[in-house]
Parts: C-alpha cells; sequence; structure tokens
C-alpha cells in the first residue's frame, strides 16, 4: 500500500484537531460575546435606575411647587377678605389664617429648596452615568462586532477546511473512514504517531511485528485504545 492515502489519511486527523481548535475559539469567542451583552445590559439597568431616581425627585419637586402654589392662592384668598373685613373680630381671625399659612409657606419652602437640591444632585448624576454609559457601551459594542467578526472568519475557515477534507477523504478505504468516525466519536486524537515503540496516546508498547508493519508503511491500530498509529520517519 502506497504512503500517499496514508499521508492523506493522518492529514484528515490533523485537520479535524484544527477544526476543533477553530470550533473551541468561536465558543469561547460566543461566550465573550454574550458576557458583554451582559455587561451592557447591566449598564443600561443601571442608568435606567438613575434616570428613575432622577423622575421621583422631579415628581417631588412638582409636588412641592403645586402645594406651595395651593397655599399662596390661599394666602391671597385670605389677604383679599382681610382687606375686605368689617370688624375687628372677622380682623383678628382672618389675620392669623394668614400668618399661619405664611409660616406653612416658609416651612414648605424648606422642604422645596432642598428637593430641588436633591433633584439637581440627581440631574447632574444621571448626565454623568448617561455619559459614561454611552461611551462605554459603545466600547463594548465595538469589541461584539470584532469578536463577531472574528467568529465569521473562523466559521470561513472552517468551511475551507472542511472542503479539504473532502478532498482528502476521496478514494481511501472505507473501512478506514468508518473506524476513524467510531473512534472519533470516543476521542479527541482517533490518529497517533508511534514515539519510543510506543504509543503515544496510552503508551502501550508496540510489538517488534506491529513496528516492523509501521516501518514499511502501514497503518495499524493500537491493540490497546485502538488509535491508528503510524510511525513519523516511515512517511
Amino acid at each position: 500500500m502506497s504512503d500517499f492515502p496514508i499521508q492523506r489519511f493522518i492529514q484528515i486527523s490533523k485537520f479535524d484537531q484544527s477544526l476543533m481548535q477553530s470550533q473551541r475559539q468561536i465558543e469561547l469567542l460566543q461566550q465573550d460575546v454574550q458576557q458583554l451583552e451582559q455587561q451592557i445590559s447591566v449598564l443600561k439597568e443601571s442608568l435606567e435606575k438613575q434616570k428613575n431616581s432622577k423622575l421621583q425627585l422631579q415628581k417631588k419637586v412638582d409636588q412641592k411647587e403645586l402645594e406651595m402654589k395651593a397655599l399662596v392662592q390661599q394666602e391671597n384668598e385670605k389677604k383679599r377678605k382681610l382687606d375686605m373685613a368689617q370688624s375687628v373680630r372677622e380682623t383678628q381671625s382672618l389675620f392669623l389664617e394668614v400668618e399661619a399659612l405664611k409660616k406653612e409657606e416658609y416651612a414648605l419652602e424648606e422642604d422645596l429648596l432642598q428637593a430641588w437640591h436633591s433633584f439637581e444632585i440627581a440631574k447632574k448624576q444621571f448626565e454623568q452615568a448617561q455619559s459614561q454609559y454611552q461611551e462605554q457601551s459603545q466600547y463594548h459594542v465595538d469589541a461584539i462586532e470584532k469578536k463577531e467578526s472574528d467568529i465569521q472568519a473562523i466559521q470561513r475557515q472552517i468551511e475551507d477546511q472542511k472542503k479539504e477534507k473532502e478532498v482528502l477523504a476521496r478514494d481511501l478505504p472505507e473501512e478506514w473512514l468508518e473506524k476513524y468516525a467510531a473512534m472519533q466519536s470516543r476521542v479527541a486524537n482517533p490518529v497517533v504517531c508511534v514515539v519510543n515503540g510506543q504509543c503515544s496516546a496510552c503508551f502501550y508498547t508496540i510489538s517488534v511485528q506491529d513496528l516492523a508493519r509501521l516501518n514499511n508503511r502501514a497503518l495499524i491500530q493500537c491493540k490497546d485504545c485502538y488509535r491508528f498509529l503510524y510511525i513519523e520517519s516511515a512517511l
């Protein structure tokens, strides 16, 4: 049997090793993409929380301003009545009501100023977070695009290797290919070389007769692990 089919058979095994490595690279890149997408989601969620916090503080400011407006309207109404009062008793009563409303306004004004202060802080924090989100998310998006581009390049490489593998497999003994496929379903390296008279996968010692066959460019299976064996120097 000529050595050319054996060399092609060995090359098929090397192609499959390369394909597995390429597929592993794709899996790792896909994991990276998922992690980057999760990081974008975390950033978006954090930004959304700050946005909601800002909106809640803005609602508080609006509510306090409405309360202040209502108090001012009540005070003005009381003052109008005070100007029209016709008795001392009515005047005193309205005057006390106006003073009470003023006290409420002063207290509410402090709450309103504090609400405005908290809102302004939240607004600045949100603006800063929004800027950071845009910068960081864009960085992650660019990284995702780069990794997806790498995935596509590896996938194209895999397709090319599969085509080359098909060419190498042409006219090879069907028995070799069937046994190879069976071994490939169990181990990652169905074809290994003999090193120092031993199978380089399981270290089983090869008999003198089998070594002679291997040196005559034969392809045999290890009697222990059943991997295909070859001797590099004989090829």
